[in-house]
């Protein structure tokens, strides 16, 4: 009997169990709920859905000159644009060597700033990186939440800084080496890049080698503590043993800002493939994603909301990547030496660019534009005006034309041009060629597309004179055509002498195979047309009118230049300073001779001399007519 009752209990459970297993796996339409979940929950109004990133670049082409040497490029490499990205947020190249007016406008797109690993400690980018830090701070200070990351170089150079001593660091071995890190006791994680690891993540951290160390320098915790103005800003998280079991500082977390420094790679581990030490396993790929999800969660908390047509104009998306190696061998660069909107659109200064069409049009509008101002709503008056119209209409066969003036307003090209007779100002082959400035010309790809159709050449001001942008204008005399160069470099309105010119008029004319046709220029009244301060310290939206208009055209400047380089080899000889020793400009040969960056500076000194002699000759002339 007994067994027929067990037998009817066990046969209760059992189907007990399939009829809940099968309440369990039914599946129900939403309608079948009685739950509205056809409405997600709204987003949080008070964070950034759309955060970006300023990666400040590095000097140099991240291939030790093997894919640019010219001293002005810089780069960022590949991996701390990904680790961005990862995060979710979008990057802004901040260029450390570009205009610094330039520069304090892009950082004003971002939310958050990224200092890199690398090897500058000294001159220009330590001063950058000097300003850009302090800038964040006061961004913080002002109540918007701005973090930092500072990388390996980014982390020495912000204790050098914080410290004010540049030689606080220590040798370490540490190159080239993976290692696991040791959080310090007493500190807690809270509020600290680590705050959300698991729990078992962090206890492989402290055990396993999932973090890549390449660095040659260090701190040890003593010395961190020591100094005052350290232990004020920081805190030590982690810290790390090199090769000879000596401990340093390897991360650290500002007591008072979201200021995150790293003695290590975080970056390295998902994206980098050139060394076999760089650990790559799934809980060293989790680090990575981690480190970038609360770098990027930070700059979420940022209020700051530029507009997006600015923002998109200056994303990384806008310059050409280069890769330097393939298979893992070479890391992956971003090289910056290509990076405006104007190099982009180069395809719009083509001639045959749509038949042609898009430049007549812009050519004939802008030609129309500058005679009414110049002879409708200004008078003005063009002495020696058969030279230039000579020149530009039947100088000899493939030899090219520069025209040098001083720079009075922003409307000086093309209202000068307005003024002389005929089509000069209205016929697309007859116009000039023009440097332009690409922080103004070029802000965006409507402006990129109209000055590039307009035979505007963009020029980075502070790019130096082997900048791509240069190549450009030499391949255009190259051509036999006529270019139009402001060589004072920027707008002056005084009155007063022409101001030491910049080389890169000087280096157009000794890098041309044939030697430019160099006639001066000196126009007076323009500052009155188009004042640099009139309206609240601002320029008049538009050219005012009734002003008198003076324009002066000189002589030809007369250039041996074969003598002209002799004489710079001659003087250069024996002299070379360590300052000359480490930009390495390309060498240039000129009739016949070779020379090298010293020789080059003599030589653009002679000529540019030259030409500011004749340009203040004719000044002085100007004033008297």
């Amino acid at each position: 009997m007994w067994r027929y009752v067990w037998s009817l209990l066990l046969l209760f459970v059992v189907c007990k169990d399939t009829i809940f297993m099968a309440k369990s796996a039914a599946i129900l339409l939403p309608s079948q709920t009685g739950v509205d979940d056809s409405v997600c929950s709204a987003p949080d109004p008070s964070l950034n859905y759309k955060p970006v990133i300023g990666i400040l670049t590095h000097p140099g082409d991240g291939a030790t000159g093997r894919l640019n040497n010219d001293t002005n490029a810089s780069y960022i490499a590949a991996s701390y644009v990904k680790l961005a990205e990862a995060g979710g947020a979008r990057v802004v190249p901040l260029i450390y060597n570009e205009p610094e007016e330039l520069l304090f406008q892009k950082l004003e797109l971002v939310n958050g700033v990224i200092f890199t690993g690398g090897w500058a400690k000294k001159g220009l980018y330590f001063d950058v990186v000097k300003k850009i830090f302090t800038r964040a701070l006061e961004r913080n200070d002002g109540g918007e939440h701005f973090p930092v990351y500072a990388i390996c170089l980014g982390f020495e150079l912000l204790t050098m800084i914080i410290s004010q001593n540049t030689d606080i660091f220590e040798k370490v071995d540490a190159k080239n080496a993976a290692s696991s890190l040791q959080f310090v006791e007493i500190v807690s994680i809270q509020g600290t890049v680590f705050q959300r690891f698991p729990p078992e993540l962090l206890k492989k951290l402290t055990t396993d080698c999932l973090v890549m160390q390449n660095h040659q320098f260090g701190i040890s915790p003593d010395n961190f503590e020591g100094n005052i103005a350290l232990s004020r800003f920081f805190k030590i998280v982690t810290t790390c043993l090199d090769g000879n079991r000596k401990a340093y500082v390897s991360t650290v977390q500002s007591k008072t800002y979201p200021v995150t420094g790293f003695q290590w790679h975080p970056e390295k581990n998902a994206f980098e493939w050139g060394s076999s030490k760089i650990p790559h396993s799934e809980d060293a790929v989790h680090v990575t994603q981690l480190i970038a999800n609360y770098l990027v969660g930070e700059a979420r908390k940022s209020q700051n909301r530029p507009s997006p047509e600015k923002v998109l104009s200056n994303l990384i998306y806008n310059y050409k990547p280069t890769y330097c190696g393939y298979e893992g061998k070479v890391l992956l660069f971003v090289c910056l030496e290509e990076a405006s909107m104007g190099r982009i659109m180069e395809w719009a200064a083509r001639s045959n660019h749509l038949g042609g069409v898009p430049r007549k049009a812009v050519i004939t509008a802008v030609g129309a534009f500058a005679r009414a101002v110049a002879n409708l709503c200004n008078k003005t008056t063009v002495h020696s005006a058969d030279t230039l119209m000579t020149l530009v209409r039947s100088r000899p066969p493939g030899v090219p034309l520069i025209t040098v003036s001083n720079h009075m307003s922003t409307l000086d090209d093309p209202v000068m041009w307005g003024g002389f007779k005929g089509l000069l100002s209205l016929d697309p082959e007859l116009a000039r060629w023009v440097l332009a400035a690409e922080d103004i010309c070029f802000k965006n790809p409507v402006f990129s597309y109209i000055f590039r159709t307009g035979k505007c050449i963009p020029i980075t001001r502070g790019g130096g004179i082997y900048q791509e942008h240069m190549s450009e204008a030499l391949e255009r005399l190259k051509d036999g055509s006529w270019l139009h160069t402001f060589p004072e470099g920027k707008v002056f309105q005084e009155d007063v002498p022409i101001r030491r010119l910049k080389w890169g008029t000087a280096s157009l004319i000794a890098r041309c195979p044939v030697t430019p046709i160099v006639l001066p220029i000196i126009h007076r009244g323009f500052d009155e047309m188009m004042p640099e301060k009139y309206i609240y310290g601002r320029r008049p939206p538009l050219p005012l009118w009734n002003k008198n208009l003076k324009v002066v055209v000189g002589e030809p400047i007369e250039f041996d230049v074969p003598m002209m380089v002799e004489t710079a080899v001659s003087a250069s000889s024996g002299h070379v300073t360590a300052s000359l020793q480490e930009a390495k400009w390309p060498v240039l040969s000129s009739a016949g001779r070779k020379l090298d960056e010293t020789a080059q500076r003599y030589l653009y000194t002679a000529l540019s001399e030259k030409i500011q002699s004749s340009l203040e000759t004719l000044r002085l002339l100007a004033k008297r007519l």
